[in-house]
């Protein structure tokens, strides 16, 4: 499996958890009650899986190599793409702000964790498809066999490859686990 193929890979899994989490917050809209420890869940996968290790994949080993293809660090399409981890980044913190607390009490509160995820999943799976459909197959064609096994390689260092495992394995284990708890609906 090549870098992008990897990439790819994560972005299923990222969009599994995000109808999971969108099943969540209607559950919480029809209830009246958001579960701050479900939220929490959530919000620790998004943040280590998608934040921690899939952006970092993409702005430690991608654009640096997409920069060597002559690709503007600070243009297009790099800069749109890190500007978009930096904005799931605040609407991430905002629900981790929340998502740690003993309750949530009023229901403006409320109202506002449910919009702020709503916000979350439909920007997510906005940036998910222009990866998927527009950045990365068309650079993908402009790197050469050599240089594409070379980026696939540098996934996983070998001083932490041992520990980065357990960590994928912690974490797929998580967000299978709230893809089987909060199911689609036949």
């Amino acid at each position: 499996m090549d870098i992008f193929e990897n990439l790819i890979d994560d972005h299923r899994l990222i969009t599994l958890v995000l109808n999971a989490l969108e099943r969540f917050i209607r559950r919480a809209e029809l209830s009246g009650k958001v579960d701050l420890v479900e939220l929490n869940r959530f919000v620790v996968f998004l943040h280590e899986f998608a934040d921690l290790i899939h952006h970092e994949r993409e702005e430690r080993i991608l654009f640096p190599a997409m920069a060597k293809l002559g690709y503007a660090p600070n243009g297009a399409p790099l800069a749109h793409i890190r500007d978009e981890h930096v904005r799931e980044r605040h609407l991430l913190f905002e629900l981790r702000q929340v998502a740690v607390r003993a309750s949530l009490e009023a229901s403006a509160k409320k109202a506002h964790v449910i919009g702020v995820v709503r916000e979350l999943v439909a920007f997510e799976r906005e940036h998910i498809q222009k990866e998927n459909e527009l950045l990365y197959p068309t650079v993908k064609k402009e790197f050469s066999g050599k240089t594409l096994d070379e980026l696939t390689r540098e996934l996983w260092s070998p001083a932490d490859a041992e520990f980065r495992l357990v960590e994928l394995a912690w974490l797929r284990s998580l967000a299978d686990e709230l893809i089987r708890e909060y199911p689609a609906t036949p």
